[in-house]
């Protein structure tokens, strides 16, 4: 009877013919005891031949038709296009919903051998010529419960053309059974006897499966895409000779919450021609195969877990084709194993990730979850041919960690007979094979293993293997391995068996062997700072190598080096190559001794001096009122620029101003001028390619007194400070305090001025050195320096509150440091004593203008700017020597420096006595040295 939108009303599933439900099952009996009277069957271009107890039966008509199945208790659906139809179109949507139960578990067969929905094109007629777009869906609270002979408890087939999707939110299992209703056994399972939980092929088209329910498969595959099988015909080769249609994808998505149990593969997709996709954010679990496998014959093939893939007997999660692109995505975690007993051999593997490719094309892995293999590779890339990378932000656990090369003839079970050297490069990528690890890596065997025309390992994070090698890389071209995180290895921490370039900013260590172990000629071996190699390098007298040794001190391990066939480089004047300490077969330690932070205190002692001096001229620019002494008459634009005329003091004791900048000063009943000052500065030094860059601090107080007699003020003054550096890369560090004293002098020649200044101190200093892999080198030594300083200095009127003030000067700094001797390391040095002098041309310029705020309180605001040379007088070095080796420690730094700055401020006077003030400079020099200061504050005279 044929009908359009017509209903139909079953008769309710008896309990003697629904049967008992076997155990695994049991909470679908559960499911089937709630169920009531049927609701029925909705069909729309379509033919009912039965909806009841013992099936639904519907046969699509010409174009597009639908069946709802709603609320039925039944064994299976059949829902199929016209029989013996030679060609045309089918379009077919089943929905299953109302919790509907189809149960074949008491053995029946009568609805296409058991399966609970079947959609299938059949006949001779349905073949080639037809196209069946099939799709099925399964809503929530529906339970099928298939015990069937072939096919899957949702079976979707076309033979012809036609896409094919299942969409499950219910709950299914799926049993293989025989004749007589009796279960496969898992060896009948191996050998080909399978029922699948979801399965949906097409021979020309996509296959897209969708689960956002549970799977239980015991049979055979959870979900299976099988689509395209006859769209191109591959070669032997993997190239493709003909093409009858167009690429299509075999997709599976098992969606948040939503699990599969199988016997076989938990979800499986192919593509014949076109993209293989598998994309889990739930659970899947497989007993004998992956939990997730993508393949294409002529494709790429792609995984991308976020959920939970699990394996007991194989890989766990596989992308493979044949010529196209495999890549894997993890975020989520994956556990494969093996079991105790393994009925499939060793020929597949029990890795956690592994893309291979048989012919051509890329290889990606990416991991940011964990994943854990016990018995194989973490991690496995395979391919002939292009490029293979693998990123790893993860943990990785495995039996090996990272294998990227070829993987024709090296078997699945990824490891390397470690004592047969000619194992290694037999399987090399032409192409690139490539690590990234920033996560951890953590194997028994060997931490990654790279064989290909060039390899690149970049660490960050952590791989290591307790009982073989941390990387073991092979190249025909090049290879590099660039470590700023910890490679480890029991044997080697790296073993390159090709010309490799070796970068190290962290730690590499072998515990029996070697930290690294170079099996070639012409390898590169850059050691930066922070660098530790426990274990040394050994080079088995291997030829064309080269050592770069960057910032910092190192004492260097090395086995069998060959001293006049390699080569050493040193970046930098700051540090001293030692090798009398290799025997006469190349072993022993190569020292490199970084002296910049013992002689950065060589020039410490001309930057705090450029603080005192700038806070002398402060004082000689004071303007305030004494008492006994006589000022120059108002006007006169001397270069004091007092304002006041000369005048007795009002009372005969202590009077406290507020200097203009913030700070105070006294004058006694004599005329004399008490004063205290404070500084804080900092120097920044920028690193290049041959020394560390540096941080410095100085701080300190100076208090003094000063007179005026005639036309001159003289004073003297004294105080103390500290200056702190530290190399940025952190090899070394200085910290010295000093104390000085002086006597200052200015005399006036109508607008213009002239200063003088004498600076003595002494310095106690301490010195620490780091020594590559962890040793500390420490020192403390005494030194001494003096100052003299001439400066000339003139003030302008320019406007009405408007005025100039430039200045030229000229300081002269020497500076005289004891010898000392480092202890706590193994490569404690012996300084010599020396000395350092210095010349520094300054001019700088200040423009500002005076406002009257009210009340007689005047305030300024004002912009300026200088310049500076600065030469050093450094003679060739001082004497030193480290393990009975003598050496020479040259001067750091550029002979002649030149700086420029700009500075802008502000003294707002807010009453007779208290003040705000604020500024800001900046300044350059041509040594990569900048300066940076702030001041501001608030303060009332007292």
């Amino acid at each position: 009877m044929n009908s359009r939108s017509r209903r139909f009303e079953p008769v309710a599933l008896s309990g003697r013919n629904r049967g008992l439900l076997p155990l695994a099952t049991a909470s679908m009996a559960l499911a089937l005891s709630a169920v009531g009277a049927e609701a029925g069957c909705t069909i729309d271009n379509a033919t009912v031949g039965s909806c009841d107890s013992s099936g639904v039966t519907v046969t699509a008509g010409f174009g597009s038709s639908t069946l709802t199945v709603d609320g039925v208790n039944s064994i299976g659906i059949f829902y199929s296009p016209p029989p013996n139809t030679p060609s045309g179109t089918f379009t077919q949507t089943l929905t299953v919903t109302g919790g509907s139960v189809l149960d074949s578990t008491g053995g029946q067969s009568g609805v296409n051998g058991g399966s609970g929905i079947s959609m299938v094109s059949t006949g001779s007629g349905n073949n080639a010529n037809v196209t069946q777009n099939s799709t099925a869906i399964i809503e929530a609270g529906v339970v099928i419960d298939s015990h069937a002979r072939y096919g899957g408890a949702v079976f979707l087939r076309s033979e012809g053309a036609g896409d094919v999707v299942i969409d499950n939110s219910g709950m299914v299992t799926a049993v293989g059974i025989h004749d007589d209703n009796t279960p496969f056994t898992n060896a009948e399972v191996e050998d080909g006897a399978v029922v699948d939980g979801l399965t949906a092929t097409t021979h020309l088209g996509a296959a897209t499966v969708i689960n956002r329910g549970s799977v239980t498969a015991m049979s055979g595959r959870g979900l299976y895409a099988d689509g395209n099988f006859a769209a191109a015909t591959v070669d032997n080769n993997g190239y493709v000779t003909a093409i009858n249609a167009p690429m299509q994808t075999s997709s599976i998505r098992n969606m948040a919450g939503a699990t599969v149990e199988a016997q076989l593969a938990g979800a499986r997709a192919i593509a014949y021609y076109g993209l293989a996709s598998v994309d889990n954010a739930g659970t899947v679990h497989s007993v004998t195969r992956q939990a997730l496998v993508a393949w294409s014959k002529a494709g790429d093939a792609i995984v991308v877990n976020s959920g939970t893939a699990t394996a007991d007997d194989r890989n766990a999660v596989q992308a493979a084709t044949e010529r196209g692109n495999a890549t894997i995505i993890n975020s989520g975690i994956v556990s494969a194993s093996m079991a105790p007993t393994d009925t499939l051999g060793a020929d597949y593997g029990y890795s956690g990730l592994r893309a291979n490719v048989d012919f051509a094309g890329t290889v990606t892995i990416v991991n940011s979850g964990t994943v854990t293999a016990a018995y194989d590779a973490a991690v496995v890339a395979h391919t002939p041919s292009v490029d293979a990378t693998v990123t790893n932000s993860g943990t990785l656990n495995g039996l090996s960690g990272v294998f990227i090369s070829n993987g024709a003839g090296q078997g699945t079970i990824d490891t390397i007979n470690d004592t047969a050297a000619d194992t290694v490069g037999s399987n090399t990528i032409a192409g690139t094979a490539r690590l990234v690890n920033s996560g951890s890596i953590a194997a028994v065997n060997y931490g990654a293993y790279l064989d290909a025309t060039h390899t690149v390992v970049k660490n960050s994070g952590s791989i290591t293997a307790s009982i073989g090698t941390g990387v073991v890389t092979n190249a025909t071209v090049s290879a590099v391995v660039d470590n700023s995180g910890t490679i480890s290895g029991e044997a080697y921490g790296v073993d390159a068996y090709s010309a490799t370039t070796v970068t190290n900013r962290g730690t590499i260590s072998g515990s029996a062997g070697a930290a690294v172990r170079f099996n070639a000629n012409g390898n590169r071996l850059n050691v930066y700072d922070g660098s530790a190699f426990e274990g040394g390098i050994a080079f088995q007298n291997t030829t064309g190598n080269r050592i770069s040794f960057y910032t910092g001190s190192y004492t260097l391990a090395v086995q069998d080096y060959l001293l006049d066939q390699n080569t050493i480089k040193l970046r930098g004047s700051a540090r001293t190559l030692i090798t009398s300490g290799l025997n006469g077969a190349g072993t022993g330690d190569i020292l490199v001794v970084d002296t910049s932070g013992s002689t950065a205190v060589d020039r410490s002692a001309a930057v705090m001096q450029n603080q005192v001096s700038g806070v002398l001229r402060d004082i000689m620019d004071l303007d305030t009122e004494r008492g006994a002494a006589v000022l120059p008459p108002a006007g006169s634009g001397g270069a004091l620029g007092y304002a006041a005329e000369g005048k007795p003091a009002a009372s005969p004791t202590l009077r406290v101003f507020n200097d203009g900048r913030g700070q105070s000063v006294a004058v006694d009943p004599a005329g004399t001028l008490f004063w205290m000052r404070g500084f804080y500065g900092t120097r920044d030094q920028s690193a290049d390619g041959a020394a560390a860059g540096s941080d410095a601090h100085q701080y300190g107080t100076l208090a003094g007194a000063d007179r005026v007699y005639e036309d001159w003020r003289i004073g003297a003054f004294g105080g103390a400070g500290r200056t702190s550096n530290t190399l940025s890369d952190g090899s070394a560090s200085l910290d010295a305090d000093m104390a000085l004293a002086g006597l200052y002098a200015r005399r006036s020649f109508g607008m213009l001025a002239f200063d003088a200044s004498l600076t003595g101190g002494y310095v106690w200093a301490d010195a620490e050195r780091r020594i590559g892999g962890g040793d500390v080198a420490k020192g403390s030594f005494d030194g001494r320096f003096i100052s003299p300083e001439l400066a000339l200095s003139a003030k302008y009127a320019l406007a009405p509150n408007w005025t100039l003030r430039p200045s030229l000067g000229i300081r002269y700094v020497a500076t005289q440091f004891d010898g000392y001797t480092e202890s706590g390391s193994s490569q404690n040095v012996r300084y010599d004593s020396r000395s350092s002098q210095s010349l520094e041309e300054r001019f700088d310029a200040r423009l500002g203008y005076r406002i009257d705020t009210g009340a007689g309180q005047p305030s300024t605001v004002w912009i300026g700017g200088g310049a500076t040379a600065t030469q050093w007088f450094d003679k060739g070095g001082y004497g030193a020597s480290v393990s009975g080796a003598d050496f020479t420690v040259k001067p750091v730094g550029d002979k002649t420096v030149y700086g420029g700055s700009l500075a802008v401020g502000f003294d707002l006077k807010l009453s007779g006595s208290a003040s705000l003030f604020g500024s800001f400079e900046h300044a350059q020099f041509t040594d990569r040295s900048r300066t940076d200061v702030a001041r501001g504050g608030f303060k009332v005279a007292f």
